[in-house]
């Protein structure tokens, strides 16, 4: 019996070592957006509404005032209305265009609608795909909103599949 267990937590340690590799590294990545106004499709009826789709595309930077290094696109849909609090949740979804691949990221954001982002706004998502040098890719990663509402930092944290 006590045999069997051995071998039995010896088969769990090597299942754990192998869905996580030894040669996963952390790897960190952050770049900044400038905010650009969104394109908005209003779904009827006018006004916040469930469907309603926020899109934004705009350049992505090395630092905030640094050379471009790409291009960004966001889209988010109002999945939640709470007409009498003026709160909307929204389904996020944004693809990092870089030289080497591209990083696709999604979340689900709350906020009061109709008001501006506010400086220090920051929500959190998780990393889902990639392609290229990211195809494998997994993680997560924070927006926070600087700079008086103008400009986006997107910091990624992530390991890529070997």
């Amino acid at each position: 019996m006590k045999n069997d267990m051995t071998k039995i937590c010896g088969l769990v340690v090597l299942l754990a070592g192998l869905s996580h590799p030894a040669g996963a590294e952390e790897l960190k990545s952050v770049t900044y957006a400038d905010i650009e106004a969104p394109q908005v499709v209003d779904i009827a009826p006018a006004g916040p509404s469930l469907g309603d789709m926020y899109m934004r595309h705009g350049v992505k930077r090395s630092a905030p005032d640094g050379p471009v290094i790409g291009r960004y696109f966001t889209q988010a849909i109002i999945v939640f209305h709470d007409p009498e609090k003026s709160k909307v949740a929204r389904s996020y979804f944004s693809e990092q265009i870089l030289d080497d691949g591209s990083i696709y990221m999604t979340d689900m954001v709350e906020t009061i609608h109709g008001r501006p982002v506010d400086p220090g706004h920051v929500h959190e998502g998780a990393v889902v795909g990639g392609t290229g040098k990211y195809a494998g890719i997994k993680g997560t990663y924070t927006v926070e909103v600087l700079d008086g509402g103008t400009i986006a930092k997107t910091t990624i944290s992530y390991s890529l599949d070997d």
